[in-house]
């Protein structure tokens, strides 16, 4: 069986659509900005953050925002065809940062597709949906579930995936381990 893509989404600090983000990337349109937040060494902390979302909102509440927007995308991009099975509810397969680093939240895996769900224009499955918490072989996996999915008759399944580093717990975890660059 061959699964095609049918539409995407995106938000980043490039942009709030693929489009923007795609156009951002390719004319090398990327900036950080200094944090609040400092390393080890008293350095402030550059990062580029996805406007709107300000420097006080991380961990849980910032994923949900950043996936909320790219699912509602994506799901106004979908060709008509695919727009009824949408109606019906659609699966969808969440791909989440790894379990255990600081920033990990019951939530992630027991209520954020069922908030989600609430808070879209349009129906998940929510039986047929899952999280995917494999680190950075979670798409893999994801899109293995997805084919699973289509043979089983599944019209449409949504893959998705969101994370985001902007966490005061998360950047010390990243200095500590020497896995943020810094002059000298």
């Amino acid at each position: 069986m061959i699964a095609s893509i049918v539409a995407t989404g995106a938000r980043s600090a490039l942009g709030f659509s693929s489009r923007q983000l795609a156009m951002g990337a390719r004319s090398g349109r990327f900036t950080p900005s200094t944090l609040s937040f400092r390393d080890r060494r008293g350095q402030a902390i550059g990062m580029g953050l996805c406007g709107g979302l300000g420097e006080g909102l991380y961990g849980y509440a910032r994923l949900k925002k950043l996936i909320g927007p790219t699912l509602r995308e994506a799901a106004t991009a979908l060709p008509k065809a695919h727009k009824s099975a949408i109606s019906r509810g659609v699966p969808l397969l969440l791909c989440l940062p790894e379990a255990g680093r600081p920033d990990d939240d019951l939530r992630l895996d027991d209520e954020i597709v069922s908030e989600l769900d609430a808070d879209l224009s349009f129906a998940l499955d929510i039986d047929k949906s899952a999280v995917v918490r494999q680190g950075y072989a979670s798409f893999a996996f994801a899109v293995e579930q997805a084919r699973a999915l289509l043979a089983a008759g599944a019209p449409l399944v949504l893959v998705g995936g969101v994370d985001s580093y902007y966490h005061p717990d998360v950047l010390q975890w990243l200095d500590e381990s020497f896995r943020i660059h810094a002059p000298g």
